[in-house]
């Protein structure tokens, strides 16, 4: 009896931890890498949801609804990844710089975006972010 007892709590609690981890993942918060983070930020614009694009932020600020309700962002896509180098007003060492470009629904011409993500408690948070003015800001090197 106490054999089948443990076996069947043993069971149990490898079941919760397996339902646990999965719906953990099936979050689609992925902080783990600057690039996975950023795909979990426009996933939560292109997905409307405002909640999953938040946990991307290090300090939660003010988001605009703009993208969320409908979502106006069609699609994205990475165009610099750069770690910094050197400390500045904005960043620190081991920060990484991502620039974006976004497509939008509504027609309008694509725009980038600048991000500045920082590792804090095992997860790559975005730190800062702007949209950048003009296509070719900053010169790409």
């Amino acid at each position: 009896m106490f054999l089948k007892d443990q076996l069947g709590r043993t069971t149990y609690f490898y079941i919760f931890v397996t339902l646990l981890l999965t719906s953990a993942s099936c979050s689609g918060r992925d902080l783990s890498t600057p690039e996975k983070t950023i795909a979990t930020y426009y996933k939560g614009y292109l997905k409307g949801d405002k909640s999953l694009t938040e946990a991307t932020l290090l300090k939660l600020g003010r988001l605009e609804d703009v993208g969320f309700r409908p979502p106006i962002i069609k699609s994205y896509r990475v165009i610099k990844i750069q770690e910094v180098i050197q400390h500045s007003t904005f960043a620190e060492i081991g920060d990484v710089e991502v620039v974006t470009e976004v497509q939008w629904k509504t027609g309008h011409p694509p725009q980038q975006f600048w991000f500045l993500l920082r590792k804090s408690d095992g997860e790559w948070k975005i730190a800062a972010y702007s949209a950048l003015p003009g296509k070719d800001y900053p010169p790409m090197p």
